[in-house]
């Protein structure tokens, strides 16, 4: 599968949320989004992973909402994603 784009990475984390059964309110700010695209470079598997490891993070400290902070402490816990991070400096700064 080739990247996703911006507006198609938003779709794409709807949809895995439908898969896993959940409808609620929505989980990524708009900023934590925007990481989690620079992060993964609109890959797929490395959404989701990131989005995996940023869900992980929220719950265990009791987050209801995923921010940019939990996606950079996903991007520095993920190898591939720090390769794709050079050309994006500053973003995921935590």
């Amino acid at each position: 599968m080739d990247s996703l784009e911006r507006g198609d990475v938003e779709a794409y984390i709807d949809y895995r949320l439908l898969k896993a059964g959940y409808s609620g309110s929505d989980l990524f700010t708009e900023k934590a989004k925007d990481l989690l695209f620079h992060g993964s470079k609109g890959i797929p598997r490395l959404i989701n992973i990131l989005a995996h490891k940023a869900l992980m993070i929220a719950f265990r400290k009791g987050d209801h909402a995923l921010t940019e902070k939990h996606i950079g402490l996903a991007v520095k816990d993920t190898k591939s994603a720090l390769q794709h991070k050079q050309g994006a400096r500053g973003l995921f700064s935590t």
